[in-house]
């Protein structure tokens, strides 16, 4: 059976770029903010990574994970968080957040898919 992962992205077409080219390979279901997400999986929807942007509104990717984190049944889900901020003050809160991993925008799509694979790996 094929790992479930959550896509969480407010950019319509960014979230569907996404969906296609993981769908080959994974199960994906998306949300296009952080409180769907949140609705999805605290209504049992349990995904073995999410990812998601870290732009988003109302609450924004960093807030979405903490939330995810700070919840026992959900803490153990990896998370890679996507942003087009670069600084390294924000690289440190990325992972502060309880995300496992990051992108920086502009990126390859099979990068995201390699460090999919190796967080899968060790979460396995």
């Amino acid at each position: 059976m094929n790992e479930k992962i959550l896509v969480v992205d407010g950019n319509g077409e960014f979230r569907e770029l996404l969906e296609s080219f993981l769908s080959r390979r994974y199960e994906v279901k998306t949300a296009g903010n952080g409180i769907e997400a949140l609705g999805m999986l605290k209504n049992g929807y349990m995904p073995d990574l999410i990812v998601s942007d870290n732009i988003l509104s109302p609450v924004d990717g960093k807030s979405f994970l903490l939330q995810v984190k700070e919840d026992s049944r959900l803490s153990h889900i990896p998370a890679i968080l996507i942003t087009s901020i670069y600084k390294y003050v924000t690289r440190a809160d990325l992972i502060r957040s309880g995300a496992n991993d990051y992108l920086v925008k502009p990126f390859g799509l099979s990068e995201l898919d390699l460090r999919i694979e190796n967080l899968l790996k060790v979460t396995a």
